[in-house]
């Protein structure tokens, strides 16, 4: 690689570009750390040069140096020589013994003469300039991590990077034992270990290989170059992501011979984070294998919800003073409205339900990050890194995050001994993160996130956004508009009042059971998918219908979200379900129960996947956990072995 650095001789005033001449653009030199000697001789050549790049007059300037006309046209060129990184070196090419060009062999390559240390110098640098080939093959190895074909080595090494070529040498380069690199006694190995290491300071893509794609992206940050900012003041915008938080709960099931106690697998924690004053404005909590587009809504609406303590289950653990969530804490705030929600590139935030319904409901714009660039929400990473110092990452049932956190062992019988309940949990969330919010930060000029956002509104530095006017192109945070054909019967010896379906279960009220002249059309239906018991219709002319609530009793007692409801309808069309029962979710959360008790009985210590969809659907509905039924007698009839077992006061069966 060149450095830009002209040949001695070539320098004078002409040949110099116009934009070198200027030395008042010129880096400052430091010179605290230079001989007096080196110093003398700096402030020498100082006004020299600069007579000398005003004038062009080479005679006088050499004399303001005391010098030769060659020397001070020397110290010029070292001045305008072009650093790697496109600009001149400046006034430190007066600083002595300071290298301004790489070094350029021109001798041939070296013949070992019984010592290896001599006669090397930039040997190995032009034996690449003479073979290109071997050149970029060592390129593809460094990239490669000393690889073979297209394999990555778990462990990339030097030495590894280094066989491999010699062995190109051989192969690719034709070269023999008499040749160099060959020829020496340790076949430049040092020398390809320094290439590779300026090598891969360069290279991206070699980075990848030997660090990891996480440091390779590390690097594009922290470069003193910082972005505008999307925000002037709080909710103008917020981050949500979602975080699985490494420990095992469990789901204690009461049952005729005492409780029976199942863990449930790790719990998805997704907050909304405002960006100004980081202050986390509502969140949810999962229970299942992966997070849906629901979770996300679910979040959002939250945020606007009135927030009121929980009733806190752990011994020990309390709200501090002022600890909250802004809507429910902050006098006059009553909706969380952004406008900028950022997300990841994660699959759930590109559904329909995210970008087109959840966006209109709050009449904002949605930002996504590149792929893998974690920092573009890196306020809310940090909210993660903040609860797991809190201790959750401690707990004795915990499950470790990698290497750097081994996994603790048996976090699930671990889970058991301690009976850590999954509503132990939600509770060690709800105030870890309401905690958060009033604790006072050093990055906040010592004020809590709830402080920040407070007197933004009592300075009036914050109008709160009115919500759009609901429609069916922009309904209700959580609301589903779909039109929907009213279906209904009137004739000679039968009549069936109007209705409207929705997932094979009928919903109407007296308004719309005698609306026969509806018959046939199609009404639009904002369906709220939290809970399913009632929806509200307009009629074509846009008339509203009023509030319609579901016919079957069985879905009218406890409530249920859609998601909820297909999967049940599932277990009814698949036999697993009965249709003669009282309530169709009470008798979901039973079949759950069963099932999780009998994969507890078959492996005690493990997570359960039945008793995970119990504790969500718990969650969901708020529906009590369902009892364990009795065990049923068994009708299998002794054997032998067991008949000689008993004792002789006990009357043997007849076989």
């Amino acid at each position: 690689m060149s450095s830009g650095c002209p040949k001695r001789g070539t320098t004078s005033f002409k040949r110099i570009p116009l934009a070198l001449k200027d030395h008042s653009t010129w880096e400052a030199a430091d010179k605290i750390q230079i001989s007096d000697e080196d110093k003398d001789r700096f402030w020498r050549f100082v006004p020299a040069i600069r007579h000398y790049l005003d004038t062009g007059k080479l005679v006088e300037s050499a004399k303001l140096a005391d010098c030769a006309r060659q020397t001070l046209l020397d110290q010029v060129t070292r001045c305008v020589t072009l650093r790697p990184d496109g600009k001149p070196y400046g006034w430190a090419g007066l600083i002595a013994n300071l290298r301004v060009s790489t070094y350029t062999r021109r001798a041939p390559l070296p013949v070992p003469n019984g010592d290896a240390n001599k006669g090397g110098a930039g040997a190995f640098e032009k034996f690449l300039q003479e073979h290109p080939k071997l050149r970029e093959a060592l390129h593809d190895l460094i990239r490669k991590g000393g690889g073979s074909g297209s394999a990555i080595p778990s462990k990339p090494s030097f030495k590894g990077v280094a066989a491999a070529f010699l062995k190109l040498c051989y192969t690719i380069g034709h070269l023999t034992d008499n040749d160099y690199p060959l020829n020496f006694p340790d076949k430049a190995r040092q020398s390809v270990r320094r290439y590779a290491r300026k090598f891969l300071a360069l290279d991206t893509k070699a980075i990848r290989a030997w660090y990891g794609e996480t440091a390779a992206a590390q690097l594009s940050l922290q470069t003193g170059h910082h972005s505008f900012d999307f925000f002037s003041t709080v909710f103008d915008v917020v981050g949500a992501d979602a975080h699985k938080f490494d420990c095992v709960g469990v789901l204690m099931l009461q049952g005729p011979v005492g409780p029976q106690i199942v863990p449930i697998k790790r719990i998805w924690f997704y907050p909304v984070v405002e960006r100004k004053s980081t202050a986390v404005c509502g969140y949810t909590v999962s229970i299942t294998t992966e997070i849906s587009s629901a979770v996300v809504e679910e979040a959002v609406v939250a945020c606007s919800t009135r927030w009121t303590p929980r009733a806190i289950r752990i011994k020990g653990l309390k709200y501090i003073d002022g600890a909250g969530f802004p809507v429910g804490t902050i006098e006059g705030l009553t909706a969380v409205r952004p406008s900028v929600v950022v997300f990841d590139n994660a699959a759930v935030h590109f559904s329909t339900r995210v970008t087109e319904r959840m966006r209109r409901s709050l009449g904002c714009m949605v930002s996504f990050g590149g792929v893998g660039s974690w920092w573009n929400n890196g306020f809310v990473e940090r909210l993660f890194g903040s609860l797991e110092a809190l201790g959750i990452q401690a707990l004795p049932f915990g499950t470790g995050t990698g290497p750097g956190d081994p996994m603790r062992k048996d976090a699930a019988a671990q889970a058991i001994k301690h009976k850590a309940t999954w509503e132990e949990l939600l509770d060690f969330f709800d105030v870890a993160v309401a905690n958060y919010n009033a604790t006072p930060k050093a990055s906040l000029g010592h004020q809590s996130p709830l402080d920040v956002i407070r007197r933004h509104m009592e300075t009036h530095q914050c109008l709160p956004r009115t919500a759009p006017p609901v429609s069916a192109l922009s309904p209700a945070l959580g609301i589903t508009v779909e039109n929907l054909r009213v279906a209904g019967r009137l004739k000679r010896g039968s009549a069936a009042g109007v209705y409207i379906q929705i997932d094979h279960v009928k919903y109407t009220n007296d308004n719309l059971k005698r609306r026969f002249e509806l018959v046939g059309q199609h009404c639009s239906v904002h369906i709220p998918e939290k809970d399913m018991r009632t929806v509200t219709a307009f009629a074509p002319d846009g008339q509203c219908l009023g509030t319609l609530t579901v016919l079957d009793k069985r879905w009218a007692q406890t409530p249920h979200s859609r998601d909820l409801r297909r999967t049940i309808m599932r277990l009814v069309h698949a036999g697993e379900i009965p249709l003669d029962v009282q309530c169709y979710v009470s008798t979901y959360m039973e079949h759950l129960a069963a099932k999780a008790a009998d994969e507890a009985r078959s492996r005690p210590k493990s997570v359960s996947p039945s008793a995970t969809k119990l504790a969500d659907t718990a969650r969901q509905t708020g529906a009590p956990l369902p009892a364990l039924p009795a065990p049923a007698p068994s009708t299998r009839p002794l054997d032998r072995a067991t008949r000689a077992s008993l004792p002789g006061y006990i009357k043997p069966p007849a076989w």
